[in-house]
């Protein structure tokens, strides 16, 4: 992937594959906090295949101390 804006189109073929592979449907997507994700047009094609979409907490993936 050259560009972030690549990520739907990416993530739709593997969805394809995955279903087709395992016979089973991807029914969440979490992401991090990335730009990528933030249009709500995005959004919308998750919940038009049924797939739970959701950001991880902020500062989750920082260790402590």
């Amino acid at each position: 992937m050259k560009y972030k804006s690549e990520v739907y189109n990416l993530f739709f073929t593997f969805k394809t594959l995955v279903e087709n592979l395992f016979n089973c449907k991807i029914k969440m997507f979490q992401s991090d906090d990335g730009c990528e994700f933030d249009q709500l047009s995005k959004h919308d094609l998750f919940f038009k295949h049924g797939i739970y979409f959701r950001k991880s907490c902020p500062n989750h993936s920082k260790r402590m101390g």
